[in-house]
């Protein structure tokens, strides 16, 4: 590493941990370093070549769970003996990323390798993909003490002052990286801290858990009554008593297939009318086309009285507007939905643009109360044929194409629709539906009207739809309790870390050692390790 630095530069976690307690001092990170090197992402396990060696190699994806994984998932590789000879990791080395990140997630993430990390596949070397640096601390200062300070650090704004590169992919300036300022007191309450530290974690980490437990229990409670509604379980009673003077579900669908055909023979007559071309005969009525019946393989059996349709049986499936660089010219203007704005049964309309369209655009786009807004492509399959209901939430809104919209001729069934599609059995069909050979997944007009919807009578919907609402109603409550606690655990996370590196976690002894003292005796065995090094290679 050079030496050449600014030491004018002043990079700090906190502006209010200026104040030094006693026996602390201000000392720059590189100080506290004695070796820094990138790491190794090598070869494939697989290469045959004397000079590699097997290694397991810690990735930016074992961050994510390293509390639980410790580097578990690390991946099988080789690098060159001579490259592992410097980048073997030991306990007490830090690995630091500095390439990576993303949109919502800084580059910078630091993490301590200890022996449960090196104990995994054990007979093998771990080495840091070159995603990352290792750290070498001086044997004077706690590692432990050092990489929480730098957890802390990351979790500051100023963290940001230090990124590089695009939002998706972010670089570590580490040269000014390496200039933050490090409160640093004797060694001896740096490990009082370290273990202060730890003993408070672990009690949030146990409430923590337990709102993680709830929160999973929740999703499953909800599966389970989407389950027991879309499967007729969860008003077996209701049907019981109504069934005898109830429209059954076959009665509805035929009734909304009716209702279809009646709305298409009208759309052509007006179509004949525009053109002044009345037909003298009923012939033209036998190009109406059939919408297919779904495939119902894999799907659940059905109640008595229940029956299955496609989406094209019981709506209109409709596309949205294109983008297109003259619409900004055009006079009409109308709120437009995007995909950023639909989640699952859920609107997120804080940020609505707007769009120019034609009269004949707008009677095809315009959105009416209860029609179905369905995503119809994302990277993730379990984000795919995301949808939600539209309740006139905006005036005169309309969408673009990549949301798809779904009007039911029988506007009531919607709510019955979003929970079949949010349950286990909905949710299979739609990816059964969007798969494709090349893995993608995406939905188009032809594969949303193939999708299967079951439909009971329409009462028993209302009921089924009625009981799941008020039960996600309640439920939703505690889901917004448990993450409000979870966020509040995280802020005392950092609250309990400011107050370790500003002095105020554990007493100060003033018959420990000046941390001052400590780093006079740090820099004068780098400044002997670096002459020697300029001996030895003077010689050489």
């Amino acid at each position: 590493m050079t030496e050449v630095r600014d030491s004018s530069a002043n990079y700090m976690a906190d502006t209010e941990l200026q104040l030094t307690p006693d026996g602390w001092t201000h000392v720059q990170l590189y100080e506290l370093v004695t070796f820094v090197i990138g790491g190794d992402w090598g070869k494939r396990p697989e290469t045959d070549d004397d000079e590699y060696v097997d290694v397991y190699c810690i990735r930016g994806t074992e961050l994510r769970n390293w509390k639980t994984e410790r580097a578990r998932t690390a991946a099988h590789r080789k690098i060159k003996k001579r490259s592992l000879e410097k980048r073997q990791l030991a306990e007490g080395d830090l690995i630091l990323e500095v390439s990576g990140g993303g949109p919502e997630q800084p580059v910078g993430r630091v993490e301590r390798i200890d022996r449960s990390v090196l104990s995994q596949n054990s007979e093998y070397p771990k080495v840091c993909t070159n995603f990352f640096r290792k750290l070498e601390v001086t044997e004077h200062v706690s590692s432990e003490y050092l990489a929480k300070y730098l957890k802390y650090f990351y979790q500051t704004p100023e963290i940001n002052r230090l990124q590089g590169g695009s939002n998706n992919l972010r670089n570590l300036k580490y040269p000014k990286y390496e200039k933050l300022r490090v409160l640093l007191p004797p060694l001896n309450e740096q490990h009082q801290i370290v273990e202060k530290i730890d003993e408070l974690f672990a009690e949030l980490d146990q409430g923590e858990a337990a709102l993680e437990h709830t929160l999973t229990l929740l999703e499953r409670y909800r599966q389970s009554l989407l389950k027991a509604a879309v499967t007729g379980e969860l008003t077996a009673d209701w049907r019981k008593q109504n069934a005898a003077n109830t429209e059954t579900g076959q009665q509805l669908l035929d009734r909304i297939l009716q209702t279809r055909r009646e709305h298409w023979e009208s759309e052509q007559m007006a179509k004949f009318e525009a053109k002044g071309k009345i037909p003298r005969t009923d012939s033209w009525k036998k190009k109406y086309k059939e919408p297919a019946a779904p495939d119902t393989t894999n799907l659940p059996e059905l109640p008595a009285g229940w029956a299955w349709a496609s989406v094209d049986q019981v709506s209109d499936v409709i596309g949205g507007l294109t983008k297109n660089s003259k619409r900004n010219e055009l006079p009409l203007r109308r709120p437009m939905l995007r995909v950023a704005n639909v989640y699952q049964n859920q609107l997120e309309l804080d940020d609505v643009h707007e769009t120019g369209l034609t009269e004949t655009e707008l009677q095809r786009v315009r959105l009416e109360y209860k029609d179905i807004l369905v995503v119809e492509g994302n990277g993730s399959k379990e984000q795919i044929g995301r949808m939600a209901i539209w309740h006139n939430e905006i005036d005169n809104a309309v969408h673009q194409n990549h949301l798809i919209k779904v009007r039911f001729f029988e506007k009531d069934l919607s709510e019955w629709a979003m929970c079949w599609f949010q349950s286990m059995h909905g949710r299979q069909n739609i990816e059964q539906v969007a798969s494709s050979t090349s893995g993608l997944y995406t939905l188009s007009l032809s594969k949303v009207r193939s999708l299967a919807v079951p439909i009971p009578p329409l009462c028993e919907a209302h009921q089924a739809a009625e009981l799941i609402d008020t039960a996600f109603t309640e439920s939703a409550q505690l889901e917004t309790h448990c993450h409000t606690e979870l966020t509040r655990s995280k802020a005392l996370r950092q609250s309990i870390l400011k107050d370790a590196f500003a002095g105020k976690l554990v007493p100060q002894d003033p018959n420990d050692e000046p941390a001052s003292e400590l780093l006079a005796r740090i820099k004068a065995e780098r400044k002997d390790a670096q002459s020697a090094g300029k001996r030895k290679k003077k010689r050489g």
